[in-house]
């Protein structure tokens, strides 16, 4: 019976509302569709029904003029919490407990390798030019950049051509360690003829060696060897110091 009941004021409801748009329009055509209000006096018809018509079955009774409500979307608002926040700055300080040692690693190898390659081209440098200009050419330790020194460590060496038959002392090259690093030798200057060879005092083919080294166990293997033998033959090896340097 209810859904009767609300059945039959329904089609009342839509029959009202199109014979009044058509009376207040003042149309009495038969084209109209039934059961539907018209454009004009629709919106007119559907606010004189009672508001009990309307919300029929506890529910709303719409209409192409009747507003629907409006709907209300909560937006959230961007950015991070600040239990992230810390969970981000706790994994970063993982990550960097973990990366640190591997960086420092790297660092010091490549500072102890950069030293000894520069060794090495001083030392071809010397060999080379001690051919092109036919004399003598130096690798030495130096305190001043602009001669050759006695024992010590190689803080700094040169390439030097010394004064030979009425020509001036001329550097080729100067070169300065890097602090952190210590290069020893058993000699303090290698010399190049002008054949290419180095001799050593007692005027056999040079075999000796320079150790560039860094005080420290990262890498294990902190110091490499740069080895002359023959009088010209250069090579390096890696070497596990423990730590230490000569």
């Amino acid at each position: 019976m209810r859904r009767c009941f609300e059945g039959l004021h329904t089609r009342q409801v839509w029959t009202t509302i199109s014979a009044r748009g058509r009376a207040d329009r003042g149309d009495s055509r038969s084209g109209s569709v039934p059961g539907r209000p018209s454009e004009n006096g629709g919106v007119r018809a559907w606010a004189q029904i009672p508001s009990s018509i309307r919300n029929l079955r506890g529910g709303r009774m719409h209409s192409r003029y009747a507003p629907y409500p409006q709907r209300h979307r909560s937006r959230r608002s961007s950015g991070f919490t600040l239990v992230e926040l810390v969970i981000t700055v706790v994994v970063l300080a993982i990550i960097a407990a973990i990366a640190f040692p591997s960086f420092t690693t790297v660092q010091n190898s490549s500072r102890i390798t950069s030293q000894v390659n520069s060794l090495v081209a001083g030392v071809q440098q010397a060999r080379m030019e001690a051919v092109r200009l036919g004399r003598p050419v130096s690798v030495c330790r130096s305190t001043d950049g602009a001669t050759c020194a006695g024992a010590g460590r190689w803080e700094q060496w040169l390439v030097l051509a010394p004064a030979s038959g009425g020509q001036p002392a001329e550097v080729l090259q100067s070169a300065r360690a890097h602090p952190s690093v210590q290069i020893t030798s058993e000699v303090q200057q290698i010399t190049f003829g002008s054949n290419g060879l180095a001799r050593g005092a007692d005027g056999g083919l040079l075999a000796t060696t320079l150790t560039v080294c860094m005080p420290t166990t990262k890498p294990a293997e902190n110091q490499r060897r740069l080895a002359i033998a023959s009088g010209s033959r250069v090579s390096t090896t890696s070497i596990d110091g423990a730590g230490a340097c000569p």
